[in-house]
């Protein structure tokens, strides 16, 4: 743990993922899932058959800047290993297709080169991706400039609503909820995945009790790129709601976006660490964020341009901590810390370590 010296902070801002929450069995296991199963779907290929992205690689572009969002992650990761196939039959839609049938268009839309695909996608290496990516300025416009404009982009669908045409967000949200939390969220029936959420194996990362104490301490607030009900979902499953004055989502970033006909305003923009603050008590104050991803110390860094801002970055989740650290540090953190309990141990807070 280290880092510089700074005022007492007066109000603490928390990531939800890989600092609250431990998601690497749901929304890691997500996107990796989602995307070897759409392009499982596109070669026809047996379920589960289809193992070759791993949790490595979506770490290793998680890294990458512009990947708060799990959804454009994994459409990043769809979109590499499409431009590694041969060009293949165009998906024929009726007008304003279902995302049933739109599944069902894409469906073995490349089974004739489904022999090849195993040879070819052995050629892929996914951590240099993600470096070229992040050289390119990340997130999904980076991988455009990397990739261009390659010949079966047309079997890339994730635009528009998931009820519509945006089929990775569609099987994602599947996956991830399961069937009755989706079937409440959304009103719809599933279309590819009936089983239970890997929701249901998030756990909680620090001690309620580190929580408890924070909380005595200052303010607590969250900003999060969590769609509203997933993040009260969580803030609930933990009983962990009362800890916190202030929660900043996904909805409350694209109502800005909507609003100031900006976007995107998700992080690294430094939008929701701000309005956190703002919401928690502490605009123009001293405040702090907790991330445990480069874009998060990258905000940070860009809200300490208005206010007094730390980037913490956590490593607790991280399959290399010492990597994630290095990525940290060089994304401008100001502390590192192994564990969100650590924080208890910063001498950054009102009243000490008393």
């Amino acid at each position: 743990m280290e880092g510089a010296a700074m005022n007492r902070v007066e109000v603490l801002i928390f990531d939800m993922d890989g600092v609250l929450v431990d998601v690497r069995e749901s929304y890691r296991e997500a996107a990796r899932r989602t995307a070897t199963g759409y392009l499982g779907r596109l070669l026809d290929w047996p379920p589960g058959f289809l193992d070759v992205i791993t949790l490595e690689d979506v770490a290793a572009l998680k890294l990458a800047r512009g990947f708060n969002n799990d959804w454009a992650l994994t459409t990043a990761l769809i979109a590499l290993y499409l431009a590694h196939l041969p060009p293949l039959p165009a998906p024929r839609l009726p007008p304003s297709p279902s995302a049933r049938e739109v599944l069902q268009a894409l469906w073995g839309t490349g089974s004739d080169v489904a022999a090849q695909a195993p040879a070819l996608w052995a050629q892929v290496d996914v951590a240099s991706f993600a470096q070229q990516v992040a050289a390119a300025g990340g997130g999904l416009e980076g991988v455009d400039r990397v990739l261009g404009d390659f010949p079966n982009r047309a079997h890339l669908f994730a635009e528009g609503d998931l009820r519509r045409t945006n089929l990775v967000q569609r099987l994602f949200q599947e996956l991830y909820l399961g069937r009755d939390l989706f079937v409440r969220t959304y009103g719809e029936e599933p279309i590819w995945h009936e089983g239970e959420g890997l929701i249901a194996r998030e756990r909680l990362i620090p001690s309620p009790r580190t929580l408890e104490a924070l909380a005595a301490r200052l303010p607590l607030a969250i900003a999060t790129g969590r769609p509203r009900a997933e993040a009260r979902y969580a803030l609930d499953q933990f009983r962990i709601a009362p800890y916190f004055t202030a929660v900043v989502d996904l909805e409350d970033v694209q109502a800005e976006e909507a609003q100031r006909g900006e976007r995107p305003l998700g992080k690294p923009h430094p939008y929701s660490l701000l309005e956190a603050a703002r919401r928690a008590g502490g605009d123009g104050r001293a405040c702090a964020y907790v991330g445990d991803q480069p874009d998060d110390m990258r905000a940070a860094r860009r809200a300490a341009e208005v206010q007094p801002f730390l980037g913490i970055g956590c490593t607790a989740m991280a399959q290399d901590r010492d990597r994630a650290a290095r990525c940290l540090w060089e994304a401008g953190a100001d502390f590192v810390v192994e564990h969100p309990d650590d924080l208890l141990d910063l001498d950054l807070w009102r009243g000490g370590q008393g």
